[in-house]
């Protein structure tokens, strides 16, 4: 599947990536999906999930509840 940059909300990288090392994430919120991309591969989509299932992982890995 594409990452098309058209419509919905821009790519959005993470305060806490990695800058200029490239192993860093890109998260885009798209009606009540929310779509995941390498920012090295930024053609590619790598996985899309249910906005209630993104905001449960984003609570977990604040919570430290992940094993890293």
């Amino acid at each position: 599947m594409k990452a098309s940059g058209k419509g919905g909300t821009p790519w959005r990288k993470s305060t806490h990536s990695g800058g200029a090392q490239g192993n860093c994430l890109e998260v885009r919120f798209l009606g009540g999906e929310i779509l995941i991309r390498d920012s090295t591969t930024s053609s590619l989509l790598l996985a899309h999930v249910s906005a209630p299932a993104w905001s449960i992982f984003v609570r977990a890995v604040r919570d430290g509840r992940l094993a890293p």
